[in-house]
């Protein structure tokens, strides 16, 4: 899995959405249009074949937003992806992820 070329840094988080059916968890975001701007567009950040998502993190006021992403290690044929947010951090064990941008 390549994380690398999702621009992770700013990325704010709205809402997410659990699908048991499917086995994914979509963050609805508004994501950075690119590295040097401070312009934003709606997007879906979509975790594919999630087993678990833990969630270490403080209470805050909103948004969430997302500094940094890494894989941290792998179990069962699926990576943990780390990601580092204002309040803590997240570890999404998946098998992919994407971004999708209407």
């Amino acid at each position: 899995m390549n994380i690398d070329t999702i621009n992770w840094h700013g990325t704010q988080v709205h809402r997410i959405v659990e699908s048991i059916e499917s086995s994914t968890l979509t963050f609805e975001v508004d994501y950075p249009s690119g590295d040097l701007d401070d312009k934003y567009s709606p997007a879906r950040i979509v975790f594919e074949d999630v087993a678990t998502c833990r969630i270490q993190e403080g209470a805050c006021a909103p948004p969430l937003v997302i500094l940094d992403a890494s894989l941290c290690g792998a179990e069962f044929g699926r990576s943990i992806v780390r990601l580092e947010t204002g309040w803590g951090y997240r570890d999404i064990e998946c098998k992919n992820v994407r971004v999708e941008k209407p």
